[in-house]
This record gives C-alpha cells, structure tokens and sequence, in this order.
C-alpha cells in the first residue's frame, strides 16, 4: 500500500485488508513522507497487527517511485497494490487467488468492480466495471485494451514472479511529477506477458472517486487551457511509446510489438489526443482546471 497524505480514507482502507477471509498475507505500507497524520494512523495499525510493516520514505518520492519500492520488498508468490482509499470486500483476495491456481498461465486475476463516494455510498447502482480481457493470444488482450481502455486491473492480484519486472514509467518533460496514467503501460507488459483471469460473479473491490479537494495528484498549467493541453498531448505520446515498449519487455517478441504498434499509436496518442481538444475545451472553460485523461 502506497500512502500519502490521506487519512481521512486510510483506516477504513485497512480496515478492510485487515479483514480479508484470506489471512496468510504480509501488508507492507511505503508512507512517501505524509504530513497530514497519517504516520500515526500507519505505526498505530502496525503495532496491533503483525503482519503489516510500516516504512517511511525519508523524503518524498513520488507514486511511480514508491509502487516500485513496495514490489521490491514484496517476497511472496502473489503480489497486489492496494490503493490508500479503496476499500475491498472480505473475499477478494480468498477468490482471486482460487483463479491464479486453476489457471498457471495467468499473470493476474481480477474482478467485478463499482465506484463509491467520500461518504463509502455506491456512486450509481447501475454501474459494475467488468474488464474482460481474456484471451489466449496476447495480441487479442491487447486489442481489447486498446479499445476499451481502464486501468482497474492494475490493482488486481498478480503472479509476483511473471509481474516482478514491470516498471512505472515517469513522464516526460513538464509531466514528469504528474502521475496521471502511470499505470496503463505496465498494463500492456502484464496482458503481453501472461494470460488474464476475471471473477464476474459479484462486485469486490470498491474504487473511490474523490473530489477535487482531496485528489493528491495535479497536472502542468491547470490554470491555462492551451499549455495544459500541451502537455496533455505529450503525455498521451509518452504514453503510446511507453506501453509500445512494454509490449516488447513483457513478450519478447518483436511480431507482436510491430503488429500492435500501429493500433497503439493510433489510438493511445492520434486520436484520442485530437479528439479531446473539442470535447475537453467547453469542459475546462467550465470547471476552470479539467483533468485530461
């Protein structure tokens, strides 16, 4: 679990790790020098249940930085990021797991999904995120990435040994502290490198949207529309590249990553990114700091 600065979510995140049906788990907490208490809330849970172990960070290090710090320490056979916000059902490590063991060749499973609110109430009843990358090609995972992109999967639970060699990317240039779709290339390495596992049966895992006051995370020129889609274009060409790249480091096969690579472009940088300036520009006028996506 990566923390920073949210306390007002931490404990019920904990909480729910804490109580999983599944108990033969080790909880590493990476703090990337919080400041808003959430120390105290981290050393206070570690004290009273030994398999969590607390590290602080002596300065701060960033997202990418400290995801990759925590699978470093990570020693066991599965491995999942946990977001500091998010809260889980008490099975969803016990029946994510029974899928990695049924099927060997999985790098990941993962599962039905909805999004709750700052008060934990379910945002819209009628929406369950269901990420159906199956398949035994993994140029046909990728392609259905591609086309129907969401990063969820990212917070699943992995083989450790397929998925240790995965890397977070930092952006370029202006982007390089913004972790804005960070995790979608090491999606690309992990679809292109193993085969994918999905529960269907009922909603486990609850991802909380925030609002703007309590995001941690900001973008380059929020204030003014023209640099921030600038560097919202460049993002989106660091991304393609990125995750092109991923390709090749999670398949090693230069076939597939030539074969993907003009769909990647295409989608990940040329369309969606000239796309998103006549949609995006009334929403920024409006709102005054849109995130682009």
């Amino acid at each position: 679990m990566p923390v920073f600065n949210d306390k007002k979510f931490l404990s019920q995140a904990l909480d729910s790790l804490i109580s999983q049906t599944y108990t033969n788990f080790e909880l590493i907490i990476s703090d990337d020098f919080s400041s808003d208490g959430s120390e105290m809330i981290c050393r206070e849970y570690a004290n009273k249940d030994n398999r969590i172990r607390y590290i602080r960070q002596v300065s701060n290090i960033g997202i990418s930085k400290n995801m990759m710090f925590l699978l470093k320490e990570a020693k066991g056979d599965y491995f999942m990021w946990a977001a500091n916000d998010d809260i889980w059902d008490k099975t969803f490590i016990e029946k994510l797991l029974m899928k990695l063991e049924y099927n060997k060749k999985a790098i990941v499973a993962f599962c039905s999904y909805t999004f709750i609110d700052e008060n934990n109430s379910i945002i819209d009843e009628n929406i369950i995120i269901k990420e159906k990358y199956q398949a035994f090609s993994a140029y046909l995972r990728l392609k259905c990435l591609i086309k129907k992109m969401s990063d969820g999967f990212g917070y699943g639970l992995f083989r450790r040994t397929l998925m240790a060699d995965v890397k977070f990317p930092t952006w370029w240039s202006v982007n390089r502290k913004s972790a804005y779709n960070n995790i979608y290339p090491t999606l690309f390495f992990y679809l292109s490198r193993g085969e994918y596992e999905f529960y269907e049966d009922e909603i486990l895992w609850y991802n909380r949207l925030k609002s703007k006051e309590n995001i941690k995370h900001s973008i380059p020129y929020k204030n003014n529309f023209y640099k921030a889609y600038f560097a919202f274009v460049l993002r989106r060409f660091n991304l393609a590249i990125v995750s092109i790249i991923n390709v090749y480091k999670g398949s090693k096969n230069l076939i597939l990553t030539f074969r993907i690579m003009p769909y990647m472009l295409f989608s990940l940088f040329f369309f969606r990114s000239f796309y998103n300036i006549a949609k995006k520009r009334k929403k920024y006028k409006e709102e005054g700091n849109e995130i682009f996506i």
